[in-house]
């Protein structure tokens, strides 16, 4: 619905802008391209700044709720990293400790 409103902005501000550059003769495109972006970024930028007023408290609700739980999965990966990181460096250390290490002789 937010893509439809602004692609309808975008046409109808490029349009307003045409019409205002029209008796500019063989610039007239050009005039008119140039206001009509002009006028479609500061559209898009009401828009963006009106979504943020009305919708602002629910979206940091939900981008900080998301945030919380990729903590959770990222702590949990890490951990289950470092295990595994510790078994292998255990694993090579006695290994490395068993070839080296020779018994004195029993007479």
């Amino acid at each position: 619905a937010t893509a439809g409103k602004r692609g309808a902005a975008v046409v109808l501000s490029a349009g307003a802008a045409s019409a205002l550059c029209a008796p500019g003769g063989p610039l007239a495109l050009a005039c008119g391209a140039v206001a009509g972006a002009a006028a479609w970024v500061a559209t898009d930028m009401a828009l963006m700044a009106i979504d943020e007023a009305l919708f602002r408290k629910s979206m940091k609700a939900e981008l900080t709720e998301e945030l919380q739980a990729q903590r959770g999965q990222l702590r949990e990966a890490m951990r289950v990293q470092l295990q595994l990181a510790a078994g292998a460096y255990g694993a090579q250390a006695a290994s490395a400790v068993d070839k080296l290490f020779v018994p004195a002789a029993q007479d």
